[in-house]
This record gives C-alpha cells, sequence and structure tokens, in this order.
C-alpha cells in the first residue's frame, strides 16, 4: 500500500477533471492557508489517470493536472487513455497547475493499480446504502468512513472488479485523510448555471463565489477552476469555492489545432527556462522572477532585444521607454503605464498590469502581460519552458494614419445592429475590474489572422477568440468603455 502523500493518481476522465489539487502560491489578496499537514511529495511519482491536452496557455499534455513533460509524439499516441506515468518532477509551478513531471515510462492502466481519488464523502442512500467519492462507492471501515461524511476528502485504494447491485465503480479504501477548508483546489468542468433558489453557478457540483458578472461569460464552456474550499453557511447544500481564477479549456479537435499559434502573453505563468525574441534567445544577465503566480522581466533586457532604447530617472524612479511606434513610461509601483506617440503628440492612453513593476537586483521588472498590452509583443506556442516572444506583423507595416492606440483581449459579445460592435474583455485595471470596450467595426475595417496575410472578415469573428484591435479615434470612458477599430488581427 502506498501512502497517500506518495501517490497522486487518479482514474477516468470525472476523476482526472475533479481531482483537486494544491497550489504552492497565489494571488497576494487570497492568502494560501496550507493544510494542518503539509504534503511533502517525492522526487519520483507514479500517476494514473486519462491522458488529456489542455488548450490553455499554449496547450499542455496532462495526466491527473500533471503536465506531461518528454516524447509528445508519444503522449499522442495515448491520448484519452487511461495510463500509468512514471517519471520525476520538474521544480515549476504555476497557478494553472501544481506540477511538471518528466515522463521516464508510460504504459496502460491495469485494474490492479492503487489509485488516489478526491471529493467530497457522501452517501448514497440507495439499495441499503453505501458511501462514496466522486462516483466511487467506498469498502472499508464505516465508522471511519461516517466520520468524513460530508467532508472534502483524499481516499487510496485499490479499484475492485467485483460486481454488485449499485451500477458504480468500487474502490477498496486503504488510507483516508480529510482535506481541509480553504485549502486551494483546482477542477475543470462544464460552467453550468443551477437554476434553484435564486440561481448559482457550479462547476462539477460546487457552487461559484464570485461575481456573476464575471462567471456569466463562462456559462456552457469547459473552464479550469482555481479557488479556496469554502464552509460558509448556505441554503443550497453542496460545497462552495471561492473563485481566485478562471481560464477557458479546450481540447483538439483535430490534429491542426495542435500548431503554434499567435497569443498574448499571459501575466500568469511558470518560470521560463530561456526566453526568446524572433527566435533570438534574449540574455537577462539575471534570473527572472516569480511573484503572486505572475512572472516578473527585467525591461531593459526586453527593450534592448526588441531595438529600443531605456532611459531611466532616479528623481521619478520611472523608465521611459522608446520605440519606433510608441513612448510607454514605467513607474516604480504604480498598475498603470502612459503610451504616447513617439513624434511628441500630447494624445496618451493609459494601460493597467496585473502588478506594478518593481526593481529587483537594480533592475525594473515588469509584469509578463505588459508585453503585449504595452510593448505590443505576442508569443509564440512551442516548447512547455521556453516564452517565444514575436514581434506583430504589424509593426513592420508602416502607416501614415494617426495611431490612436491598440487594445488586446478576447471577445466576450458580438452585437449584429446597424452596425456590428464587439465586446472586447482585457487584463484586470487598477480598481480589480476588467477592462471592457465596445468597438464598432464596418467593411472598412481590415480584419485578418495572425498566421496569415490573406484578409478576413467581420464574418470571421467569434466569441471567445483573442484579438489584438487598432483604435479608429477616440475611446468614450465610459464602462464599458466604447470605440472604434480600424484593424483587427484575431490571434486564436
Amino acid at each position: 500500500m502506498h501512502d497517500w502523500k506518495k501517490l497522486i493518481s487518479a482514474t477516468g476522465l470525472c476523476l482526472a477533471l475533479l481531482a483537486p489539487l494544491p497550489l504552492d502560491a497565489l494571488d497576494a489578496q487570497l492568502p494560501l492557508i496550507y493544510p494542518q499537514e503539509e504534503v511533502v511529495l517525492p522526487a519520483s511519482l507514479t500517476l494514473t489517470g486519462q491522458l488529456q491536452y489542455v488548450d490553455l496557455e499554449g496547450g499542455f499534455y496532462a495526466v491527473a493536472g500533471y503536465r506531461l513533460v518528454g516524447d509528445e509524439q508519444k503522449f499522442r499516441d495515448y491520448l484519452g487513455q487511461q495510463v500509468v506515468v512514471v517519471g520525476s518532477l520538474v521544480d515549476e509551478i504555476s497557478i494553472f497547475m501544481t506540477k511538471a513531471i518528466r515522463v521516464e515510462e508510460i504504459s496502460l492502466l491495469t485494474a490492479s493499480q492503487e489509485l488516489a481519488i478526491v471529493g467530497e464523502l457522501t452517501y448514497e442512500d440507495l439499495e441499503g446504502g453505501f458511501y462514496a467519492v466522486a462516483g466511487y462507492r467506498l469498502v472499508g471501515d464505516e465508522q471511519k468512513l461516517a466520520a468524513h461524511l460530508g467532508k472534502h476528502v483524499i481516499v487510496t485504494g485499490e479499484p475492485l472488479d467485483d460486481l454488485s447491485i449499485y451500477m458504480t465503480r468500487t474502490l477498496d479504501v486503504k488510507d483516508l485523510q480529510a482535506v481541509p477548508a480553504d485549502e486551494v483546489i483546482q477542477t475543470v468542468g462544464e460552467l453550468v448555471y443551477e437554476d434553484i433558489e435564486g440561481g448559482y453557478y457550479a462547476v462539477n457540483g460546487y457552487r461559484l463565489v464570485g461575481n456573476p458578472e464575471s462567471l456569466a461569460p463562462y456559462l456552457g464552456q469547459k473552464v479550469l477552476l482555481t479557488g479556496r474550499i469554502s464552509d460558509e453557511p448556505s441554503i443550497f447544500m453542496n460545497k462552495a469555492i471561492d473563485v481566485v481564477a478562471l481560464s477557458r479549456v479546450n481540447l483538439p479537435e483535430a490534429e491542426g489545432q495542435l500548431e503554434p499559434e499567435l497569443r498574448l502573453v499571459a501575466a500568469v505563468q511558470p518560470l521560463p527556462r530561456q526566453v526568446t525574441l524572433d527566435g533570438a534567445v534574449v540574455e537577462f544577465g539575471q534570473d527572472l522572477v516569480v511573484k503572486d503566480s505572475i512572472l516578473l522581466v527585467p525591461l531593459r533586457a526586453i527593450v534592448n532585444a526588441y531595438g529600443g532604447k531605456v532611459a531611466w530617472s532616479n528623481q521619478t524612479r520611472s523608465a521611459r521607454v522608446e520605440l519606433p511606434d510608441r513612448v510607454a513610461t514605467f513607474v516604480t509601483g504604480a498598475n498603470e503605464v502612459a503610451i504616447a506617440q513617439p513624434d511628441g503628440n500630447q494624445n496618451t492612453r493609459t494601460v493597467s498590469l496585473a502588478r506594478a513593476p518593481e526593481l529587483i537586483g537594480s533592475r525594473l521588472h515588469i509584469p509578463a502581460d505588459a508585453l503585449s498590452t504595452t510593448l505590443g509583443l505576442l508569443a509564440r506556442d512551442t516548447d512547455d519552458d521556453i516564452l517565444a516572444l514575436v514581434t506583430p506583423p504589424q509593426a513592420s507595416e508602416p502607416s501614415d494614419d494617426f495611431d490612436w492606440g491598440t487594445v488586446a483581449g478576447s471577445i466576450e459579445q458580438i452585437e449584429k445592429r446597424e452596425r456590428t460592435r464587439i465586446l472586447v474583455k482585457g487584463e484586470s485595471m487598477s480598481n480589480g475590474e476588467p477592462m471592457l470596450i465596445w468597438l464598432a467595426v464596418d467593411s472598412d475595417t481590415q480584419v485578418r489572422f495572425s498566421n496569415s496575410q490573406e484578409a478576413a472578415s467581420i464574418a470571421d469573428l467569434a466569441i471567445g477568440q483573442q484579438i489584438i484591435a487598432a483604435l479608429s479615434g477616440p475611446v468614450l470612458e465610459s464602462y464599458p468603455a466604447q470605440g472604434g477599430a480600424c484593424r483587427l488581427i484575431i490571434l486564436a
């Protein structure tokens, strides 16, 4: 029998999706409360579960929530199957996954192997009744099972092939441990709306505690949910999760979806082994840093590699970045960046950052999302531990038009009236609310895909797409803001 601390495994798609995973880092405003007995994982792990492809932050293969590092062709051969993975831990942590495992062996799962499942322990009052977790009927010390009824638990045991009247899978329990409330978990599933007693949003049976307006755009979609287990009293008689982060997850429908595409650089991501710009390695001279799950990069090294200039002011503790198409001013400790025209035009705009720039080792570091939102760079999907930056296609296209700036984000709504308009959602602003802007588009708006020089059209726009939009004029400062777009680039 394996101690549950030394076995992280799951079986079946529902188990792989339901398994909550403790995180090592979290947003500073939501401090992590560690379990009473900290789980110490060994350097070597054996994982069991369905091998999945998660199209998130570049995409990766995973088993039981662990990102797999190794022969991706072999992983592809096992896609969708129940497997056993043996490997060693890779020291990378992100809010989107716990850790990565470098795969040494992979094989199909047999029924005799022990596994660990995580979920709420319930009592099913059918044909005499039985205790269950995540769809498994539990066989073991019923007194101990009864003592954990209604709690979130980790159960380690061996699946049984015995036939029963219950028509469920059976697990012979070897070990049972409670997971404390307030522990951070992750789960993947469809976000649904339960129209009961006023209604609530839920994922995998968990009631979501958060801003309903922020949850609504994800309705009916498969999402990766990160949050804390809540024990607050409720009329809903089910477990609740205080939502920390929510992201879309898409499984590839065809082989072509695995091809690399351009995307915006995310603030929250693991520490990369290497950063490249248009294929050339960027030399930083010091280590990159992850704080509160947000990647911080030295500003000067990126700008120099981009062909720009950086001027530092000790008096204002700010850095002025000069690029061919813009001038951006980063201020230490300030969550917003002012962006102006390089010709000295007084028209400026501000961009909110996921985290304020800070001095680390005498160098100003900026959050990774600023690479896209302020410097205009994009990222290309590549190896999991490489951040591959690319110069955006439009950067090399000269234009005599006045540049009113750009916005970047995902399309949340499309309204087709006398004039079509799209609602674009970007990174969070300094007040914590997401950037929202209605952009009017028409036949004069130039639309194209990032991975093709061929023109697209307004008809190619779809909800969920990541885009970069060039503004056609000044923006009405409302919430959501309102403006027009003269050019759109569809990233994914």
